[in-house]
């Protein structure tokens, strides 16, 4: 079967989704080829369900882009279709929204499956079309438009926009498809890596930590350079699984430490107290210590870490000075103050291997925004060729950040590819 159409979107994701619906909205129908039987299917999961599609936290995205120049990069993107008119657009398709304490933006409904809804109806209204079950295996140009093969048929657009995703959670269709297409068109892409996905330790934390959340922590990778090292900093909450890590903190890190350049050469230090400097703790324990001299240590640690985290912190300051379990202020060296800073101040985690991306919030990785004019989400040196979404090498921390460029380059590249079609 061959077809031919004005605009092909590949990928009925949150991003394909949108893009149609842009383009349908200035009369320019688009047919989107749908790698499964059901469009949306990550975005039916998003926030545990109950779907965070945006954040009212800022003005716009860049001061959550974990990418250089990332204010210039995505002003136009923000510009665009600022959160604020994101929400009026699924407000116009009949999705009321509520934004909680964090700037999160959800439907009242707390039902991500009726964002998803919300869209693809939008997408059917404005003329366009989904096809399912279409496996797209090859892009190519034919000098006049674009060739798009999948297993069963071959259509030709004008226009054709890639929002297959990236390759985070592959059983809702995200398998890393883009890379493949991008490459054999000799266009520069970084191969994906877990990204909002937790630390794995080849030595984890005893299995009594499991459960136990820490609203506030430190974590610093070094990345070894040939001249010096760099420190990345990053704070916030952090929470204990059976084999590592995880939390806002871990998972707005992650990227980091499992991109494939830095893995090998970097080391990571935990900061379990992040408010206090070196100094101002130890003035903290000589003044607790002169008060309450016969106060054991561990009493001390547990009025600032979680009982069982400072039980488990103190065995290790133990295992390594041979103090006594019961050390008393009085008897606390200077040696000792040393030790518990230590251990409380620059505790090393040493990574296992990186988690399979199935298991990963996000990827990072894809097409170098390099080749594209962010204006529009045009590939440069391809006519008629945009890529929008996660299959860009843009990446952000949780909190409805990736969801918000998906819609903003999506809506970019649906209005710029309906302007430039030949209808």
């Amino acid at each position: 079967m061959n077809k031919s159409v004005p605009i092909l979107i590949v990928g009925g994701g949150s991003a394909g989704l949108m893009a149609a619906l842009a383009a349908g909205r200035i009369g320019v129908p688009a047919l989107i080829l749908e790698k499964g039987s059901e469009p949306g299917r990550k975005l039916a999961i998003t926030g545990g369900g109950r779907g965070n599609f945006t954040s009212m936290k800022l003005p716009d995205q860049s001061a959550f882009c974990l990418e250089e120049n990332a204010d210039k990069l995505l002003r136009p993107l923000s510009n665009a279709l600022p959160p604020a008119e994101i929400r009026r657009v699924f407000a116009e398709l009949g999705v009321s929204s509520y934004v909680d304490e964090e700037g999160r933006v959800y439907p009242k409904t707390n039902q991500a499956a009726d964002l998803v809804e919300a869209l693809r109806r939008g997408v059917l209204t404005s003329g366009g079309q989904i096809a399912h079950n279409q496996n797209v295996v090859k892009i190519e140009s034919d000098g006049a438009g674009w060739v798009v093969s999948t297993d069963t048929a071959e259509y030709y657009a004008d226009s054709v926009i890639v929002a297959s995703g990236g390759a985070s959670y592959p059983q809702t269709g995200s398998s890393g498809d883009s890379q493949r297409f991008f490459r054999s068109l000799d266009l520069r892409c970084r191969d994906f890596t877990p990204a909002l996905a937790p630390l794995l330790l080849q030595k984890p934390f005893s299995p009594e930590l499991e459960g136990i959340s820490l609203p506030d922590a430190a974590l610093t990778y070094r990345i070894k350079g040939r001249r010096k090292a760099l420190d990345i900093v990053r704070r916030g909450a952090m929470l204990w699984q059976k084999r590592g890590l995880s939390g806002p903190l871990i998972l707005n890190s992650s990227a980091d430490f499992y991109d494939k350049d830095h893995f090998i050469n970097g080391s990571l230090r935990l900061n379990f107290l992040p408010d206090y400097s070196l100094e101002t703790f130890a003035d903290v324990l000589r003044s607790y210590g002169a008060e309450n001299p016969r106060h054991s240590v561990v009493r001390f640690l547990k009025t600032k870490l979680p009982n069982r985290l400072a039980a488990y912190l103190w065995q290790d300051c133990v295992e390594a000075s041979s103090c006594p379990e019961t050390l008393t202020f009085a008897n606390l060296s200077k040696q000792m103050v040393v030790t518990v800073s230590d251990i409380l101040f620059d505790y090393p985690l040493e990574p296992a291997q990186a988690p399979p991306l199935r298991v990963a919030m996000a990827s990072r990785g894809g097409l170098a925004p390099s080749e594209l004019n962010l204006r529009t989400m045009a590939v440069k040196s391809r006519p008629g060729l945009y890529a929008v979404g996660e299959c860009v090498d843009f990446d952000f921390i949780s909190g409805g950040w990736h969801l918000t460029f998906a819609f903003q380059s999506a809506w970019l590249a649906g209005q710029a590819a309906a302007r430039e079609t030949k209808i």
